[in-house]
Formats: structure tokens, C-alpha cells, sequence
């Protein structure tokens, strides 16, 4: 509103019904965007502790192991729930089919998470280790692979 000099709400109204652009911006404006591998480490700490070796728990070998992950924006927080998967299957030396489901309202995002390629400074969000296993090319921009066994799907959200 500040931006377009416009002082009352109903005249702001007003200017998105006659300018799709400003919708548009609006929208983004209000996306949040914030992510990164691992970006909580003290929530990820939990879900790998205690969540994620529940979702193997009553699951036969060979059996299949979904998450959903809402909101997922560009991925990396999808993505770090497959490395976690992928982790927890090499840990006990089983097999499951892992797929990682990831919705977003931003179809600009979707389109960043369905092609998994990050920036270099993804680095400093993933151990050497992990970065080494799960991207082919750490010194460049990375593209994320969770193996074969851990499948992301990243989806936009319905509006």
C-alpha cells in the first residue's frame, strides 16, 4: 500500500481487482521462502531420533515408507527428510521403497525443488560426509540425489 501511496484498504482492494500485477507481487511478498538442509537442526535432531525410525517400525521389509512434506518451498527441507530415510534404511540393512511427497503454493519453488539443483553454499548446511554421498558435484552447483531407495516427488498445492 505504502509503495502505490495508497492509504485506506478498501482503495487497496480496489487496486488489485484492477491490477493482476500487484496480485501477483502481493503473493510474494506474503510467501515466506526461508529454507535450507537440515535448516532446524534441533527439529530434524527429533525426527531423526524419534520420528523416523517409528515410520519403519511395523513396515515389512520391501514394504513402502510415504511422507508428506507441506510447504516444502524450493525442497531442501524434502530433501533432508530423504537423506534421513535413506540413513535410517543403510542403518538397519533393509530395503523399503521411501517416497517423500513435497506440496508447495508456490509453483515458482515447486519448479526449484523438482529439479534439485543448489547453489555451492549448500555446503554449509550438510556435512562433508553427506554432502559428498548425496550430491555429485559439492564444488559446484550441486545437484541433490537421495539414491535410488529414497524418491522426493515435489508437487505445487492446490489453491
Amino acid at each position: 500500500m505504502a509503495v502505490h501511496q495508497i492509504t485506506a484498504l478498501d482503495g487497496y482492494v480496489k487496486y488489485l481487482q484492477q491490477t493482476p500485477a500487484e496480485v501477483q507481487a502481493l503473493f510474494r511478498d506474503l510467501l515466506i521462502g526461508v529454507t535450507n538442509f537440515f535448516r532446524d537442526p534441533e527439529a530434524f535432531a527429533v525426527l531423526e531420533q524419534a520420528a523416523i525410525p517409528r515410520l519403519f517400525d511395523d513396515k515389512p521389509p520391501g514394504g513402502v515408507v510415504r511422507v508428506w512434506v507441506a510447504g516444502c518451498s524450493t525442497g531442501e527441507e524434502a530433501y533432508s527428510i530423504a537423506i534421513l530415510l535413506q540413513e535410517r534404511m543403510e542403518m538397519l540393512k533393509t530395503s523399503w521403497t521411501v517416497q517423500v511427497f513435497a506440496t508447495d503454493i508456490d509453483s515458482r519453488a515447486i519448479a526449484t525443488a523438482r529439479v534439485g539443483l543448489y547453489p555451492a553454499s549448500i555446503a554449509t548446511d550438510l556435512t562433508p560426509e553427506r554432502l559428498a554421498r548425496f550430491s555429485p558435484e559439492p564444488m559446484a552447483a550441486a545437484t541433490v540425489s537421495t539414491k535410488a531407495s529414497a524418491t522426493c516427488w515435489c508437487f505445487p498445492s492446490r489453491t
